[in-house]
């Protein structure tokens, strides 16, 4: 409350304030002792009591009559007697203000890191294709003997930045590996684009299902990397799937499910499923005909393989009429040199030679192999494929001499390469096994091993060999590296040769147990083939099941498609497990029906196909071990024991 004297000094006060100012520093007291003192009567209070209820308004926070009415004042009269309202509704609106300050600057920060994230991902894209179309470029097609094995190794050093690199993007990881599996499968390292193949199957099947034509193509490309180690019935079964995929999603006629009838024909060739691989071969051959027209490189590998399987059933001139038109149609497209080119050449030439036509054989495969090895490189499996066959041919024509000539000259060029000499010894050690220099062959293998211990390299031909050498302790050792390996692998063929090598001594321990079960497991993928029978008998004969054993020999007898030193081995299975049974008459034919199958063969030189110095040694094996049952020597070869 307000004395007269300080009301009056307020208000002089008051009215010397500069006029701008006076709107904006007066409060309510002020312009109601301004109105109480007006000299003009008509601009005062009327009464005492309007003045007290001015006062009164000031007190209950409303608009006084003496001031102003404006906007903005009755605003602040409201918030003043509403102040717990309008507080509450400030925070509110502050809050919302904030929220929407932060929310906003969330959002163009979170528009900044997607920006970033979108370079970075267009980045790696850009880097991943650079580098598809780089490999693309590069492979053995292109390297016109140029060293492959930077290529390799550049190819190691892309795997193991792949999964760090691009794990954020799986799809682009996935078109990677794709990529490098296949330069791997072109370079001939087929378990590493199998590895490659697996990784980008599991990526795509996670992204994008499991019934995708991108899936499709990734399981293709993985059971063709299966096919060529060799493991049939495993590459068959994903290929059978493959193909189904490709034709619940593209339909019957497609140039995709034309790959995958002609990738399952391949497959089933390989299992000497011979008629329902040409059945197979002959379909892809119309649809891609149809597709893609006459001239086109797909056309020509199907004419190759289909004429290939025509070759394994003795159909020599039609397959031929398909080697010419294949070759004659991939030196228009790609000219004299090239992969494929060598390829269909390659098949032309061992159907001359299956067909004894020697000369013919040497001059093809001596095309082959200069155009391979300029082509791919010395470590490629196909370069070591025709180099065996050119020294085949050399050594039936009676040019022995020039074969190890051969041999010896490549030894003296890759002195420096343990792998490669390791290699080529071993190619040595089974000439002169094939001509019966068991000594000198067991050195080779022996030089070979100690050069590359970590390789397979022909571990059955090096266990024949130190077995028929009498190296009974390396034999022993090369066995059970075998065992390991084959059983790792899971390869049927792989585990019949390694059961069966294993077995051609008696033997105790771990190893007999672990033979056994390979042979029995490798029966139930591969039991039309004559070396899966004679493992499987081998098996049985020396776990004293002799119905069983009697029974797996008969049918390499009874088959007329197995050729005479294989039937040889069999019916010295049969003469042993007669013997066992102590049938020594029975015995004794059977015995003499082997011998009369094997000494033909055994005046013909060795080293081809159906008839290797492999399988006449193991035939022979088995039937030192029947004379010297049948003589009575009832423990005639030495016990093996782990």
């Amino acid at each position: 409350t307000l004395s007269a004297d300080e009301l009056t000094t307020s208000a002089r006060r008051r009215q010397t304030e500069p006029p701008k100012l006076i709107h904006l520093v007066r409060g309510d007291l002020d312009w109601i002792v301004m109105k109480a003192l007006e000299k003009d009567r008509t601009r005062r209070y009327e009464t005492a009591s309007g003045l007290a209820g001015d006062v009164q308004r000031h007190l209950d926070n409303e608009p006084v009559v003496a001031r102003p009415p404006s906007s903005l004042y009755r605003f602040q009269k409201s918030v003043q007697r509403n102040k717990l309202a309008f507080g509450a509704a400030t925070a509110v609106a502050l809050a919302l203000v904030i929220g929407l300050a932060v929310s906003t600057a969330m959002f163009f920060k979170g528009e900044a890191e997607k920006k970033r994230a979108q370079a970075a991902a267009a980045k790696s894209e850009q880097v991943a294709q650079f580098l598809k179309d780089m490999l693309n470029g590069v492979g053995p097609s292109s390297a016109l003997g140029r060293d492959t094995a930077m290529l390799r190794e550049i190819l190691d050093k892309t795997v193991e930045r792949v999964g760090k690199d691009l794990k954020a993007q799986p799809g682009v990881e996935a078109e990677l590996r794709s990529t490098i599996g296949e330069v791997y499968f072109a370079l001939g390292q087929y378990e590493q684009a199998e590895t490659m193949h697996r990784a980008a199957l599991a990526l795509r099947t996670r992204l994008l299902g499991d019934e995708h034509p991108d899936t499709a193509t990734t399981l293709n490309a993985l059971g063709i990397a299966l096919d060529y180690q060799r493991r049939g019935p495993e590459a068959e079964s994903i290929l059978r799937k493959a193909l189904g995929m490709r034709r619940k999603l593209l339909g019957n006629e497609h140039a995709d499910v034309a790959t995958s009838l002609h990738n399952l024909g391949h497959a089933l060739a390989y299992q000497q499923k011979s008629t329902e691989a040409e059945d197979l071969y002959r379909e892809a051959l119309a649809m891609r005909r149809k597709l893609l027209g006459n001239e086109n490189l797909d056309v020509a590998e199907t004419l190759v393989q289909w004429g290939s399987t025509l070759r394994v059933l003795s159909r020599f001139a039609e397959a031929e009429l398909l080697y010419q038109e294949a070759l004659t149609l991939l030196r228009k497209l790609l000219g004299n040199e090239h992969p494929a080119v060598a390829h269909a050449l390659d098949n032309w030439a061992i159907s001359r030679h299956y067909q004894g036509n020697f000369a013919e054989a040497e001059s093809m495969y001596r095309q082959v192999l200069a155009m391979r090895t300029k082509l791919m490189g010395n470590e490629h499996p196909l370069v070591a494929s025709t180099r065996n066959n050119l020294i085949t041919v050399l050594e039936r024509q009676g040019k022995v001499g020039e074969a190890e000539e051969l041999i010896d000259g490549l030894l003296k060029q890759t002195s420096d390469n343990k792998s490669e000499k390791a290699k080529l010894l071993t190619l040595r050690g089974g000439r002169r096994a094939s001509s019966g220099r068991w000594t000198e062959a067991a050195a080779d293998f022996s030089k070979a091993a100690e050069l590359a211990p970590d390789s397979e390299g022909d571990a059955f031909g090096a266990a024949i060999v130190m077995l028929k050498a009498g190296r009974h302790d390396e034999y022993r050792r090369v066995c059970h590296r075998y065992l390991q390996r084959a059983s790792s692998k899971r390869e049927f063929l792989n585990m019949d040769i390694s059961s069966k090598v294993s077995l051609l001594l008696p033997v105790d321990g771990q190893d007999f147990q672990h033979a056994c079960e390979l042979a029995d497991f490798a029966a139930t993928g591969l039991g039309s083939n004559w070396l899966v029978r004679l493992g499987k008998s081998l098996a049985d004969y020396r776990r004293q099941r002799f119905d069983s054993a009697n029974d797996w020999a008969g049918r390499n007898i009874s088959d007329e498609s197995v050729s005479p030193r294989h039937k040889a081995g069999a019916y010295f299975m049969q003469a042993l497990i007669l013997a066992q049974s102590q049938q020594m008459e029975s015995a004794r034919r059977a015995f003499e029906s082997g011998d009369a199958l094997i000494k033909p063969a055994q005046n013909v030189p060795t080293g081809g196909f159906a008839d290797s110095w492999r399988d006449l040694a193991i035939a022979e094996l088995l039937g030192a071990e029947a004379r010297s049952r049948l003589e009575g020597q009832t423990d005639a070869v030495p016990r093996v024991t782990k």
